[in-house]
């Protein structure tokens, strides 16, 4: 696939260049002077060590937060959101969490994203009933409808009672020949085959899975946020997609603001002058992870894991697929106690110092917390439905009112703040493009 080629090359050229690369490490904290970024506070998982890395710019690629959510991708836990945030960026559109609709539910190994190609192809999605069900939501373009559409119209057959055996709902091909099948969806094909599953003669369960946040750091053309030295790129920033986002246009984000950022953070590396050591913010990082290691600092300490679960389960009921007002304030009410209570208390009861993996995931949960209360505040402001988000008590867009972007940031007090701004919307015309640009293309 694309990425996995772009991702093979970026390896081979990192090689080549002799670029060093810290694995195993967990950015902990931005550091900052006076004039804005001055480095990274840094984890080093494999030994236990901590490294304050003095940096005079920072360009924050990190994954996104759809692993807040129920997502096959443990690892994109918001983290750098909230660094970002700390620091003093602000943070848009976050109640955009887009669901891939064809998630592979059934059997549990396959699990993972079930590409469009098998709805591109020909394929169908199916009820309980045998019923191709788009045909009744979606006349026209049926299973080839957007992402969010479909994941609603799944949600409300299983909301229905119409769902397949496991929770999810059938998606078949074994209506097109199987030579077609085997050659157009051939991983699709292997992968469920060394399960005991062949698509060609059997449907196969799928259900809407998280999987792209739309929302995120908030950057300008030159890939720079309002903190001084700090740049973004790639799923982390906002604004590329708006409250949507099409099947592989997220190399837009990789592949051209990638570009952008690493040019003017390094333009801008080579005309600054050295940083101060931020000495106090990483002994402040320091203390706080000493505390979380020793469970005597609460009479009360409780582990992480059921209430990530718990969190997990409800982001998916109360701020997923299908909003409603009553769910986005259950949710907002566990998240307030939760921070009244839960933070105080959970703790590491793992005490190794190599490969501390609760500890992992122990700071991932502040992080975790902290961008779902973001990402419901801003579902339950926006009364309307747009793009990824869906409000079954308000299911039209508005774009007289709601034709805006709704940004997070923090106060000096460490108070979260939000504001709503306008929509920049530009109209290009044919005569604006570059004459190169009209000469390469066909339609103009």
């Amino acid at each position: 696939e694309t990425g996995h080629e772009m991702m093979n090359g970026l390896k081979r050229e990192i090689l080549k260049q002799k670029i060093p690369v810290l694995n195993e490490h967990m950015a902990v904290r931005l550091l900052q002077s006076d004039d804005g970024v001055s480095g990274v506070f840094v984890w080093n998982i494999a030994d236990g060590q901590f490294l304050h890395i003095v940096a005079k710019t920072v360009v924050m690629a990190t994954a996104d937060a759809a692993g807040i959510w129920p997502s096959a991708s443990e690892r994109q836990r918001g983290d750098g959101f909230v660094l970002c945030l700390e620091a003093g960026a602000e943070l848009s559109d976050m109640e955009f969490i887009q669901y891939h609709p064809t998630h592979a539910w059934w059997p549990f190994g396959v699990r993972g994203s079930v590409s469009e190609s098998f709805r591109g192809e020909g394929g169908w999605l199916l009820n309980s009933e045998g019923e191709r069900f788009m045909e009744r939501y979606d006349p026209e373009k049926k299973e080839l409808a957007t992402r969010d559409k479909i994941s609603v119209c799944i949600l409300r057959e299983i909301q229905a009672g119409r769902n397949a055996p496991h929770g999810g709902i059938y998606a078949s091909v074994a209506h097109l020949s199987p030579e077609h099948i085997k050659r157009r969806l051939r991983v699709i094909y292997r992968k469920y085959l060394s399960y005991g599953f062949d698509i060609t003669k059997q449907s196969i369960e799928v259900r809407p899975r998280p999987h792209y946040h739309c929302g995120g750091v908030v950057i300008d053309e030159n890939a720079s946020t309002r903190v001084p030295g700090l740049y973004a790129a790639g799923a982390i920033t906002a604004g590329v997609h708006g409250a949507n986002r099409l099947g592989s246009n997220a190399l837009v984000d990789i592949l051209v603001f990638g570009e952008i950022a690493g040019r003017n953070a390094a333009r801008q590396a080579l005309h600054q002058r050295n940083k101060l050591r931020s000495d106090k913010q990483a002994a402040d990082a320091l203390r706080f992870i000493g505390k979380l290691l020793d469970p005597s600092t609460t009479n009360t300490p409780i582990p992480n894991g059921p209430l990530r679960r718990r969190h997990i389960e409800m982001m998916d009921k109360n701020v997923g697929v299908l909003r409603t007002e009553t769910g986005l304030n259950t949710m907002l009410k566990e998240i307030t106690r939760c921070k009244e209570e839960d933070l105080q208390r959970v703790r590491v009861f793992d005490n190794s110092r190599l490969f501390n993996y609760e500890l992992r995931d122990v700071l991932e949960m502040f992080y975790r917390i902290s961008i779902e209360e973001i990402a419901t505040r801003a579902a339950l402001l926006r009364q309307e439905s747009r793009g990824t988000h869906f409000r079954e008590d308000f299911p039209t867009r508005d774009d007289d009112t709601w034709l805006r972007n709704i940004r997070f940031q923090l106060t000096t007090e460490g108070e979260l703040v939000n504001e709503f701004k306008e929509v920049e919307q530009c109209v290009l015309l044919l005569n604006d493009l570059p004459t190169y640009a009209k000469q390469k293309t066909p339609w103009h």
